[in-house]
């Protein structure tokens, strides 16, 4: 770690140099044109004065009255034309966006005296003409006027758009979040983090389309978040605050989940020991009739039986049975969260902005963490000392806390377990429902080692200095720090035995068993520990262990030039420098396996592009070029029937504290390596291969032409090619099978994934207040990062995965979309769209090394495995917002009563998704039945109040307001197979042969065979109501 931050270190003061003599220009701001003509001839008027109200940014026409202004910041203007005898115009309500061109012409009259400014309101353009891709610029009222509690759920609303922030069927590591200029990403994930309070929030860009060469690590879109500024501004504050009361977030009709309630305690839990349950199951001869099915015997049964080797008495294995099935308190927290901000300007040049943002969010079920916890608070400074010269910096500090996604790994007394997911350890945090909703058997609800506690502290740091050199040429430069800590560890919820309680007893394999008075760490139990038919699992701690870090620092600059009136060249570099210190595995009594290296990949980056403005034409031209380099070395064994990876080769060698594998690899068989193996004398020197890993250079041309056919119309067209840099787990990870053999290793030598994309689209204007917008597109994304799995087929036998660029996806669909965002009454918009994605491997998903010396001759092809295509998904989101004016009186009643409230109406659908169903095990390869669909309706109430220059809005959010019943499906495999059974599916199935039909998993019809137990994870998301409060001073 000390030379990571070494590395850092010597990075930021290169960057601080950067900072005083180079150039850079982030893309958070926009620009202003137009002409100043003569009001009675309508001839140019030259020299004439340009400005934005307020500040001290300007222009003057030239000799055509044409002017620009460049590097403007978001936000909304009242922009004033003046000159010596003729009276000045203000035009008010001029809104700039980032990387847009807003066209504000002026027509000057005469006058001999000095009279006050004519004030006009700029017309609302709804065609934003000079964007040749699909583009959705929102502010906060369309961020705050939805039943959303975040930014990201807001988002998701925007066609094309996925709930976490991925895009058009990409992966979430396939977008990019810059939030001010800095990019907001877990390097070692490569994932966006989008993390931003909404009381700042002064606009958000969502680029789904093509997208100009300055962006690069990403493939599928862009989502650009400016914060608001304190500059020229008076002092302002906003606070916002929302309050679910506490609720259960699953429909429960046989009563507590946990607890006297529930089926369970009444039949196990209950003083009377001769309870029996008995069930139903299918007859497997006959799927249409069932059978009984005693599920428990009653205690005092099981006394008597061989499930009691201790021989204890029935109260006891009652007792035992309660302890081990705590009635936990769940649904009793309220969701809540707090989100406030300030700006402050100090003089006219200066200003500081606070935010800070707090969300608290139980989990559905009981955790070793009860709910996930998410704050974060920035501090932001803009200063302009001098005329031409900007000066930004801001600094971020985030925690993120709940449970996480790092499993165990190993083989724990009791059973095997999963090892770390081969994404990278702690690859997310859950929020909401916790871990994947869809995983919540049941069967392990008592039994919480799945999931440990995990948590992520950010800090983050951006720093730019803007020096125009004249009205059309701006210098800037910039430099982003980031740092992420990583906490995942043991839950510390393991069960135990009061004093004077039985202990546990764990049948571990043998003819014995053992009793112990708490489980240990990573143990899990065999499918009935409990002594009951239910079958609910008991788990020590989980043994998940992450104490990662990274550190990024990332440096950019560009050179903005504005050539004549159509000529917006840029020319700019970049530089991201990361360390990444991972340290994470699993560790238990038996055994530790953990995941240790430090890697410092680095990415490099130029660009030039030009935005060609013409009144029939825009034209958005760019060449990129991006050079990545791991900085690892390759390791592959140098005779092709190596078993340096046999698990009897390196097992025997693996210190449990010898924790690095690679440089263990190696120290004993690399070119440096020991002369003999420690164990047989054997020559290990040079039995493999160490090379240098290449470094990857890609250009990627990208090209957008946007052709106004009208002032309402408009067609565009972009192509363009994208990269990305593959996720450090798959570059330098490595994994372990016990009892030490190594079956994963990373990959340093990956090319960069890329996506080549097309879109045509348009855009039109109806009745000057609808947008109506429509696009197809199509993504052919190659050198995607499968693993492909090398086995030995002789007697030293080993399995060892490693990452290729062997897969490719189609991606094709398109999008449709009617916005009305200027309206007195009415607002909203309707979206949708369709999706199609065809994954294909290439090559061989498996190869087996035969060594002709061990009685084997040639080598064993593999099948190439087949495309896998699923049905397209169509979807739509449709948001209704009826409101009243502040000032409108109706009934007789003053405006205080009727003005001023608005009902927001938003409704999502998305067909379901296809999976595979095999009854009869016949290896089917294509899905072939379907989920239901899924669709839900929310609603937001709210009352807008103006007292003594404080806007205050009180809403109501009223989420799944028609109480659907939206399926989950969470049941034990045996109760699944019983319910898959009893639909009538329009498949060839000789079990249900006569009862074809058009049933979908998710439906319940009378004939439905729904499970006897633990009813209460089959339906999610019931009605659920918020309150909440926004101030605006």
């Amino acid at each position: 770690m000390t030379r990571g931050l070494l590395r850092v270190s010597s990075v930021c003061t290169t960057a601080l140099l950067l900072l005083l003599t180079s150039t850079s220009w982030s893309a958070v701001t926009g620009k202003l044109a137009g002409t100043v003509a003569d009001s009675e001839t309508g001839g140019p008027l030259v020299g004439a004065a340009v400005s934005l109200v307020g500040t001290n940014i300007g222009s003057t026409t030239d000799s055509d009255g044409r002017y620009f202004i460049i590097n403007v910041p978001p936000g909304e203007y009242v922009v004033q034309s003046a000159m010596i005898g003729y009276q000045a115009v203000n035009t008010q309500g001029v809104i700039v966006n980032i990387d847009r061109t807003v066209n504000v012409d002026f027509s000057l009259a005469e006058s001999a005296i000095a009279v006050e400014a004519i004030v006009v309101t700029a017309r609302r353009e709804l065609i934003k003409l000079d964007v040749s891709g699909s583009t959705t610029i929102l502010d906060a009222v369309d961020i705050l006027a939805v039943p959303r509690k975040s930014v990201q759920e807001a988002l998701a609303l925007q066609p094309g758009v996925g709930v976490e922030g991925e895009i058009r069927g990409g992966s979430l590591d396939q977008t990019q979040i810059i939030v001010d200029g800095r990019l907001s990403v877990d390097e070692r994930l490569n994932r966006p983090v989008m993390t931003v309070s909404t009381s700042a929030l002064e606009e958000v860009q969502v680029l789904t389309g093509g997208f100009n060469a300055e962006y690069g690590n990403a493939r599928s879109g862009v989502i650009n978040i400016v914060t608001r500024s304190a500059i020229n501004r008076p002092i302002w504050t906003t606070m916002e605050a929302q309050y679910y009361p506490a609720h259960t977030k699953f429909r429960e009709p046989d009563g507590d989940a946990y607890g006297a309630g529930s089926l369970e305690w009444r039949t196990y839990g209950n003083d009377n020991t001769s309870t029996v349950l008995v069930g139903t199951k299918l007859d497997p001869e006959d799927a249409s009739k069932t059978l009984p099915d005693t599920i428990h015997a009653g205690w005092d049964a099981i006394a008597a039986s061989a499930q009691n080797p201790l021989g204890l008495s029935a109260a006891d294995l009652r007792n035992k049975w309660r302890h081990q099935h705590p009635a936990w308190d769940y649904g009793d927290e309220a969701d809540y969260v707090v989100d406030g901000a300030v700006g402050i300007p100090i003089g006219n040049d200066y200003g500081i902005v606070l935010s800070a943002r707090r969300e608290f969010t139980p989990y559905a079920i009981p955790q070793s963490i009860s709910a996930y916890t998410e704050n974060l608070f920035t501090v932001k400074v803009n200063a302009r000392p001098a005329e031409a010269l900007g000066i930004n910096v801001s600094a971020t500090f985030g925690n993120i806390e709940g449970v996480g996604s790092a499993q165990p790994g190993g083989t724990p007394v009791g059973g095997a377990r999963p090892g770390v997911q081969r994404e990278g350890l702690s690859t997310r945090i859950f929020r909401d429902f916790g871990p994947d909703i869809q995983l919540l058997n049941p069967v392990l609800k008592y039994a919480q080692y799945y999931y440990p506690n995990a948590e992520n502290t950010q800090f983050g740091m951006n720093v730019n200095a803007t020096y125009a050199l004249s009205n059309n040429q701006v210098i800037e430069a910039g430099m982003d720090i980031t740092d992420i800590e990583y906490d995942v560890r043991s839950s510390a919820t393991h069960v135990s035995t009061n004093a004077g309680e039985p202990g546990v007893v764990i049948y571990n394999g043998t003819a014995g068993s053992d009793t112990v008075n708490s489980l240990p760490t990573g143990w899990l139990g065999d499918s009935s520990p409990d002594g009951t038919g239910l079958g609910y699992e008991l788990a020590g701690d989980n043994s998940a262990l992450d104490s990662s870090n990274f550190q990024s620092v990332r440096l950019y600059g560009s050179f903005t030039n504005q050539i004549g009136t159509r000529n917006l060249v840029k020319i700019g570099v970049e530089g991201v420098f990361t360390t990444i210190n991972q340290f994470g595995g699993h560790r238990t009594p038996k055994d530790v396996v953990i995941n240790e290296f430090t890697a410092e990949p680095t990415r490099l980056a130029a660009y030039v592009q030009d935005k060609i403005e013409y009144e029939g034409m825009v034209a958005n031209i760019g060449l990129r070029l991006d050079v990545y380099n791991s900085n690892g070395q390759t390791i592959e064994p140098n005779e092709p029937f190596s078993n340096v990876f046999d698990e009897n080769e390196w097992g025997n060698r693996l210190d449990p504290k010898d924790w690095d594998p690679a440089n263990s690899l190696i120290a004993r068989f690399g070119p440096y390596g020991s002369a003999n193996d420690p164990i047989t004398g054997a020559s290990l020197a040079d039995s493999i291969d160490v090379e240098d890993a290449s470094q990857k250079v890609q250009i990627s041309p990208r090209l957008g032409i946007s052709h106004p056919i009208s002032d309402k119309t408009k067609i565009y067209f972009n192509y363009g090619h994208f990269y990305t840099a593959p996720k450090v787990q798959w570059v330098y990870g490595y994994r372990y099978n016990q009892p030490g053999s190594i079956s994963e290793t990373g990959n340093p030598d990956l090319e960069m994934p890329r996506t080549i994309s097309y879109e045509l689209g348009v855009d039109h204007e109806l009745m000057s207040e609808y947008l109506i917008r429509g696009s197809i597109y199509y993504k052919d994304a190659t050198d995607e990062i499968r693993y492909l799995g090398y086995t030995s087929a002789g007697p030293q036998k080993y399995t060892r995965d490693i990452p290729y660029n062997k897969q490719y996806s189609d991606i094709r669909g398109f999008e449709v979309s009617v916005s009305k965002r200027i309206g007195k009454f009415v607002t909203g918009f309707l979206n949708g769209g369709n999706q199609t994605v065809t994954t294909t491997y290439l090559g061989d998903t498996e190869v087996f090394s035969q060594d002709p010396a061990e009685g084997f001759a040639g080598n064993k092809p593999v099948e190439e495995t087949q495309p896998q295509s699923n049905r397209a998904r169509p979807y739509g989101k449709l948001n209704i917002d009826l409101h009243t004016p502040s000032d409108y009186e109706a009934f007789g009643l003053p405006a205080m009563a009727t003005g001023g409230w608005s009902l927001s109406w938003l409704t999502e659908y998305q067909r379901g998704n296809d999976v595979i169903y095999d009854p009869l095990g016949d290896y089917v390869k294509s899905p072939n039945v379907s989920n239901q669909d899924w669709w839900m309706s929310d609603m937001r109430i709210t009352k807008n109040l103006s007292v003594a220059n404080t806007d205050v809005a009180i809403y109501l959010d009223v989420l799944n307001v028609l109480d659907r019943k939206v399926w989950n499906g969470s049941m034990r495999a045996d109760d699944m197979k019983e319910y898959l059974r009893s639909l009538h599916f329009d498949i060839d199935d000789p079990l249900v042969e006569e009862t074809k039909g058009s049933d979908k998993i998710g439906d319940t019809p009378d004939y439905a065979k729904l499970p006897d137990r633990d009813q209460w994870a089959l339906y999610k998301y019931p009605r659920t109501i918020a309150l909440g409060l926004r101030v605006n001073f």
